[in-house]
């Protein structure tokens, strides 16, 4: 499967006087959503429309549950969601709390190309 990208000229965050790079960048798309998905999967499975679009509408709901109880999700061929996020650091352990964790993302890993 081709890839579309495009490139874009990027610097080098660790040193400004560095000369600027062109790196590959996933190419904006149309959006796919359950809707599409589910018709799709209606032509070719005997089940019919709606099952199949309460069920992945189901497993949507469900998945931010299993990841912020610390699972690893798995889905199959297409790889695994876990959850990531980072956190601004205290000097010490009792310093800490739940608040200084930020730019929580869902990440998918595995390659699916």
């Amino acid at each position: 499967m081709a890839v579309k990208y495009l490139l874009v000229q990027k610097g080098n965050t660790g040193d400004a006087a560095a000369p600027k790079k062109f790196c590959a960048a996933p190419a904006p798309r149309n959006k796919t959503t359950v809707k599409d998905i589910s018709k799709d999967i209606s032509e070719i499975s005997p089940l019919n429309y709606g099952d199949i679009s309460n069920v992945l509408n189901n497993f949507a709901q469900l998945i931010p549950k299993y990841l912020s109880n610390g699972n690893i999700v798995s889905l199959g061929e297409l790889g695994n969601l876990r959850l990531n996020f980072s956190s601004e650091g205290t000097l010490t352990k009792n310093s800490f709390s739940p608040a200084k964790i930020n730019k929580v993302k869902i990440n998918l890993y595995n390659n699916i190309i």
